[in-house]
């Protein structure tokens, strides 16, 4: 593998090694999936690697994406039913009843906001 990638033995080693930082680069990784193919093998492994690698990591992107999206519909739905029970409490003849309805309301729309904050803070990408 070395001689066809024109690398060295021990970077080659160290590529499959979890202990180092080192990765096939892209033009060694085509040359080895040819050289695979060439020799009768069926597919490309790090091809298929690679591949697999991306479909996860965008598997997971995107659904943070749509967990963030689906949590802030549920906190525009709880504002909206907190901004008018606190409207209604603001009426004349508000009744104790009306002002702990606009307390529960603002109380489920704090913990939607909340969750919305968490999964935001969550999708920040690492330093």
């Amino acid at each position: 593998m070395a001689k066809l990638t024109e690398r060295a033995e021990s970077t080659v080693r160290n590529w499959s090694n979890p202990n180092t930082r080192e990765s096939v680069p892209l033009d060694c990784a085509i040359v080895l999936d040819l050289e695979f193919q060439r020799s009768g093998g069926v597919g490309a492994p790090l091809n298929d690697v690679y591949a697999l690698l991306l479909k996860t990591g965008a598997e997971q992107r995107f659904a943070c994406q749509a967990e963030i999206a689906a949590a802030t519909i549920a906190e525009v739905k709880e504002s909206g039913e907190a901004f008018a029970a606190q409207i209604a409490a603001t009426l004349p003849g508000a009744d104790e009843a009306t002002i702990e309805r606009a307390i529960k309301e603002k109380e489920e729309d704090i913990a939607a906001a909340t969750r919305t904050l968490a999964l935001l803070r969550a999708a920040r990408k690492p330093p």
